[in-house]
């Protein structure tokens, strides 16, 4: 029985407050800081604080335990007239977080497409990629944030880049049950049989993981049931061994098999 990683079994929000990090708790040490208070006022979107802080001398990227500046915290609750403001006084617009989140890759993963165009227009670099090599692309798409999700495939020709464990953006999207943008991706040139560092495809681990909805889309786009991973197994048996009958039969049906 396989399993890739564990699958996220949390809402959309609460599965990106937990993975676009820890310091989702915004204030470090000492939460009565001028360092700390300049933050939560960007995350607020209160301009009248940030404005006297920055004024007191505050530095518009001081960052807090975790890397987080008042642009990552800004972008991240989706404050976009705050976000070009603080740009405008000079937020690195590139700067990472201790993880190597870029507010970029907040934005995208928070679902702000808004943001994500404008951070794009005003100089954001959509290739930077995180500890885990994700790039705001693939961040998006493992989110399914899609409307974030098309703004990054519109400045990127690199739709097969791949993460750490040798996953595509679309592999990222599967697993973790976004249809849609699987779709997305496929539709705009993604291969859907593009395997990981372990020989898997977005169909093999579709089907490990119980996903209908996507096993039958990247079915309806042409993925090969029929291709086996490094262990020599289709999604077909992966499915099979799973016990996920459903996913069993639709993919016995695809492949033919007897």
């Amino acid at each position: 029985m396989r399993m890739w990683e564990s699958p996220m079994k949390t809402l959309k929000l609460l599965a990106a407050a937990a993975v676009m990090t820890l310091a989702a708790q915004p204030l470090a040490a000492n939460p009565d800081s001028k360092d700390a208070r300049f933050r939560l006022a960007a995350a607020a979107s209160d301009t009248a604080m940030v404005n006297r802080l920055m004024e007191d001398g505050i530095s518009v990227d001081t960052a807090n335990a975790y890397g987080r500046t008042a642009l990552m915290m800004a972008v991240e609750d989706g404050r976009q007239e705050m976000a070009g403001m603080l740009i405008s006084r000079g937020a690195n617009i590139n700067r990472r977080s201790a993880n190597g989140l870029t507010p970029l890759a907040l934005a995208a993963g928070s679902g702000h497409a808004g943001l994500v165009a404008m951070l794009i227009s005003r100089g954001a670099d959509p290739q930077q990629a995180t500890r885990a090599g994700r790039n705001a692309l693939m961040i998006s798409a493992r989110f399914g944030q899609i409307e974030a999700l098309g703004e990054l495939i519109k400045v990127t020709d690199e739709l097969e880049r791949t993460d750490r464990k040798g996953r595509t953006a679309l592999i990222l999207a599967a697993a973790e049950g976004f249809a849609p943008a699987v779709e997305k991706l496929a539709k705009s040139g993604a291969n859907v049989d593009a395997r990981d560092k372990s020989g898997a495809t977005a169909l093999m681990i579709a089907a490990d993981r119980n996903h209908l909805a996507v096993v039958r889309k990247l079915l309806e786009l042409g993925a090969d049931p029929l291709l086996e991973d490094s262990e020599g197994d289709t999604a077909y048996e992966i499915a099979r061994q799973n016990g996920h009958y459903r996913i069993f039969k639709l993919l016995q049906q695809a492949g033919r098999i007897s």
